[in-house]
This record gives structure tokens, sequence and C-alpha cells, in this order.
């Protein structure tokens, strides 16, 4: 990792949240143009076998939290515009608390173009 990675690490900043969802429930996270990179992680007791979360992006169900996983992680560098996109989290099977964290960025550096971060970080 080079100083310039660090320093726009420096302009990521979180937004935390969590919430609980009773079996059938579901709660939505906006889409963001700031956002790059989101969280999905099931807190609090182990999900139960018969339970699951299900993550759908845009009306698309993408992946799925089950038993033994705790945590989904989508960022722009693996996953390109993906965490950008509205989510929908679901619970079906179980009442489950679900920790969100979203990171975002200042829309002036997103759509900087490389000379500008070298003229910024020389």
């Amino acid at each position: 990792m080079c100083i310039g990675d660090w320093r726009a690490g420096r302009l990521i900043r979180t937004t935390r949240r969590q919430v609980t969802l009773l079996t059938g429930q579901s709660t939505s996270v906006l889409a963001n143009r700031q956002r790059v990179g989101i969280t999905i992680a099931q807190a609090g007791a182990k999900i139960a076998d018969a339970a699951s979360v299900t993550i759908t992006v845009g009306g698309v169900s993408i992946d799925a939290l089950r038993a033994n996983e705790g945590t989904k992680h989508y960022s722009m560098l693996t996953h390109g515009e993906l965490p950008t996109l509205d989510f929908v989290i679901s619970v079906t099977g179980a009442t489950l608390i679900i920790g969100i964290v979203e990171y975002t960025m200042p829309e002036s550096y997103l759509n900087a173009m490389l000379g500008e971060f070298s003229r910024l970080y020389r």
C-alpha cells in the first residue's frame, strides 16, 4: 500500500446501524453514489440452520448469509459499482439482528482522475 492509498483511505467515512428484523421482514439501504463499500453482518446469536438473510441489489437476489457465515462485504475494488446501488436485506426463519456499515467517500475524490490524484499527493 502506498502513501496515496493511505491518504485516500483517510477520506472514507462510515455510517453504522443495527436493525432487528423479525422473520419475513426486510430493511433497505438506499442507493448512494458516494458509497465505496458496504458490510452486512449478522450480530448477536449465531444464525440458526433454518434461518437465512437474503441480500438483494437492484431487485436481484445476489447473496445470502446462512449459518456459520457472519459477514458479507462488497467494495468498489472487487465489485465495481455494486456498493453504490440500493440494497434490501431480508430475513426468513428467525428473528435476527443485522449490522450494516456503509463506507463513503466525497464525490470530488471519486470523480478525480489519476492526474488530479498525483498532483494532490506529491
